[in-house]
């Protein structure tokens, strides 16, 4: 064996020993971390005239007191044919951190046998709301009005029409009847942007 050799032997068995220092000392800088983030969860929380529909999202309940408009001719707090009346529900979504889409199905079939009593507007402020193919009045609350604790107040006008052709109708009415419930049905659900 030539010293050659020998020299090369030993450079190589120094770079092994070297390299293997180097790469355990490189090795020992091994880092980890873990997490478990919390993802703080909405509150869903909506009032209709005061009560707290949201531990069941679809309610039915009956119309509050109607307010009838003044008549010279008809007597105080009762419909009679020409007089028109509105009663208001009032939808709060105080304390709620999303959107609100919300719809009312008025039951018009608890005075269907009366077709001159209907249903003259649903009404928002100023906005109209259209009955929907469905039969549904819908509406949304914003955002920004849910975080400025907006309660929409939501205005029915009811209206007796006069016409002739229902005299005999409007007499029997008046002799067999003494008050008739109109069941509204509200759903309120997280608005996402769909149509309403």
């Amino acid at each position: 064996m030539n010293k050659k050799s020998i020299l090369v032997g030993i450079a190589v068995l120094l770079l092994a020993v070297v390299g293997g220092i180097a790469g355990a000392t490189y090795s020992r800088y091994i880092s980890s971390a873990s997490t478990t983030p919390t993802a703080k969860v909405a509150k869903w929380i909506v009032k209709v005239n005061d009560t707290d529909i949201t531990s069941n999202s679809a309610k039915t309940i009956t119309a509050p007191a109607i307010t009838w408009e003044q008549s010279n001719y008809i007597d105080d707090n009762v419909i009679a044919p020409s007089r028109k009346g509105t009663f208001e529900l009032k939808i709060d979504p105080s304390g709620s951190q999303v959107a609100i889409l919300y719809t009312l199905k008025i039951d018009e079939k608890a005075f269907s046998q009366y077709p001159q009593i209907k249903i003259e507007s649903v009404k928002v402020g100023e906005e109209v709301l259209s009955k929907g193919e469905d039969g549904l009045y819908s509406s949304t609350i914003t955002l920004d009005e849910v975080k400025k604790n907006t309660v929409k107040t939501v205005k029915v006008t009811l209206t007796w029409n006069e016409d002739t052709q229902y005299n005999t109708a409007d007499t029997t009415i008046g002799n067999t009847i003494t008050n008739f419930d109109i069941p509204i049905e509200i759903t309120v659900q997280q608005y996402l942007g769909e149509a309403s």
